[in-house]
């Protein structure tokens, strides 16, 4: 079970660090019991939260003043689906689950700066999944984000699907672009084997081979460093400079972040300590 986003990670709205000035960066935060106040006071251009309990099927409503609130903040922000929200379930009572969770997240994001964002699911054929999530209801979120739902890439463990770019181009055949868009996780990349991020060359090609896979390209990075070496297919994140990613290289880094800027990209920080990986960054030199 991923331990990017549990409890224990997230980080106090009222004490974190303030972003590097034009970068699109904020990290996986509480969202309290008033989210539109946690949201104004954040002092991040965008936020990741869940809805409810990352491991449970239920997913918290908003009232509609509650989003015409949320919707004039200026921030965007992302609703991770519950790790149990496994779409490619044979069992045809955990899929239905899966799929009525990821519509009340859909629900959950009409009308606002915001998307949803699911792992791919595991088990399943990449047929099914692709069905599954063609069936549900969307509705195009407010700018700049692109997709109302990001589907996150995994980094191998058991039979998890969208572990590679192969498996996510077959997927994004079947699936509409202007509905479904693609969440990259570095940590899982990286634990995946799909870019050892030990270069600029890596990172430009690991972001070409992305942009081929869905037309609108990639809509939302989460910034992870990793626990466990390339390869390891294990869903360990770390916080930034401390893993096996960037402890001792951070040219590959300087890259991702300059061609998220570029493309106004949103990353989020899914690490134990996001204050700390927003001081290492803002030490960087980056265009």
């Amino acid at each position: 079970m991923c331990d990017c986003c549990e409890g224990r990670v997230h980080i106090n709205p009222d004490i974190v660090a303030k972003a590097p000035k034009d970068l699109r960066i904020g990290g996986h935060i509480e969202k309290g019991k008033d989210f539109c106040k946690t949201l104004e006071r954040v002092p991040f251009k965008t936020v990741q939260v869940f809805a409810s309990s990352p491991f449970a099927y239920k997913c918290q409503n908003i009232s509609n003043a509650e989003k015409e609130k949320l919707s004039k903040i200026g921030k965007t922000f992302y609703y991770h689906c519950p790790y149990v929200a496994n779409v490619g379930a044979e069992d045809d009572s955990k899929s239905t689950a899966a799929l009525k969770c990821v519509q009340d997240h859909l629900y959950l994001v009409e009308n606002l700066p915001a998307a949803a964002v699911l792992h791919t699911g595991s088990i399943g054929s990449i047929q099914t999944i692709g069905n599954r999530l063609n069936d549900l209801t969307y509705t195009k979120p407010l700018n700049p984000v692109n997709c109302p739902l990001l589907l996150e890439n995994a980094s191998g463990e058991g039979r998890e699907r969208g572990r590679d770019f192969e498996e996510f181009r077959k997927l994004f055949e079947i699936l509409d672009h202007s509905k479904v868009g693609i969440c990259l996780d570095t940590q899982h990349i990286f634990g995946a084997c799909v870019c050892d991020f030990s270069n600029h060359e890596s990172v430009v090609k690991m972001c070409e081979e992305a942009a081929a896979v869905c037309s609108t390209g990639v809509s939302l990075i989460h910034l992870n460093d990793s626990k466990c070496e390339c390869g390891s297919k294990r869903d360990r994140h770390e916080c930034i400079g401390k893993g096996h990613i960037w402890s001792n290289n951070k040219e590959s880094l300087i890259t991702l972040l300059e061609i998220g800027k570029e493309c106004d990209l949103d990353f989020i920080l899914e690490t134990s300590d996001c204050i700390s990986d927003i001081e290492i960054i803002k030490t960087l030199k980056f265009s």
